[in-house]
C-alpha cells in the first residue's frame, strides 16, 4: 500500500493544503480486482465538513471520492524530480 502525504492528497483533491488539514475524511485505500490488481483509490469525506469546504471538493451523490490507479501514478510521477548531472 502506498502512502500518501497530506500535501499530495490535496492535490489529488484540488484543494489548498491548509483546506486540506481541516477535512475530515478517511484514507485513501485501495481498489483492487479478485485477482489483486490495484484499479484505483477511493476515500470517505465526512458528511460533517463545513458546506463550503464540501463545494470544493468534486463530490458526487456519494461522500466517496474514486480515483484510477493512473491518476495517483500521473500525481506520483510529476512529483519526482528529474536528476541533474554535476558538471
Amino acid at each position: 500500500m502506498e502512502h500518501f502525504s497530506d500535501k499530495q492528497l490535496a492535490k489529488l483533491l484540488k484543494i489548498p493544503i491548509s483546506d486540506f488539514r481541516m477535512l475530515k475524511h478517511g484514507p485513501l485505500l485501495e481498489d483492487q480486482s479478485e485477482q489483486g490488481a490495484i484499479l484505483g483509490y477511493f476515500m470517505h469525506i465526512s458528511p460533517e465538513n463545513a458546506p463550503q469546504l464540501l463545494g470544493k471538493i468534486a463530490l458526487g451523490q456519494t461522500n466517496f471520492l474514486w480515483f484510477s490507479a493512473l491518476t495517483i501514478k500521473r500525481l506520483l510521477d510529476k512529483e519526482k524530480k528529474p536528476l541533474r548531472k554535476v558538471v
